[in-house]
């Protein structure tokens, strides 16, 4: 599915934007701009930019013709992923593990098992430690005695 931060970038593309232009106009890093660029481009199995934001203006409004050279036919049978059913299918990252979606939509974490995994990480992280200084004290320490 497209998220409508990767269609606003579309739409500008589609109108000429250069990079930099579409990130000024959006509050956004060139680099942001470039990754939902290549993120829609990905999601709509273009063949590339000019492709992905010509589907989409198709998709939004199925009487424009095509403004560009480049094909759509390719990208036409992706245009599904506007879908609702697709749209609220599961994504990786749903469960308990933060990942984030490969989509780009945000982690939908409950508030307890984000809770849980900033407690398990600050054990793992004392747990290394403790570690550490165990391995230090035990082998290396006294190996240091040696070289004396």
């Amino acid at each position: 599915m497209l998220a409508e931060r990767h269609r606003r970038v579309l739409r500008l593309y589609r109108e000429r934007f250069r990079l930099k232009e579409i990130a000024r106009e959006l509050g956004l890093s060139e680099n942001s701009v470039n990754t939902y660029l290549t993120e829609a481009v990905q999601i709509l199995r273009a063949p590339g930019r000019r492709a992905a934001a010509d589907a989409l203006a198709r998709y939004e409004d199925p009487s424009q013709s095509s403004r560009y050279r480049v094909s759509v036919a390719a990208a036409a049978p992706a245009l599904d992923l506007f879908d609702s059913a697709q749209r609220d299918g599961p994504a990786m990252g749903a469960g308990l593990l933060p990942l984030r979606p490969r989509a780009g939509t945000p982690n939908k974490l409950a508030l307890h098992v984000r809770l849980f995994w900033v407690v398990a990480l600050l054990i793992m992280l004392v747990g290394g430690v403790a570690v550490a200084i165990a391995i230090y004290s035990v082998y290396v320490k006294p190996m240091a005695h040696l070289f004396e």
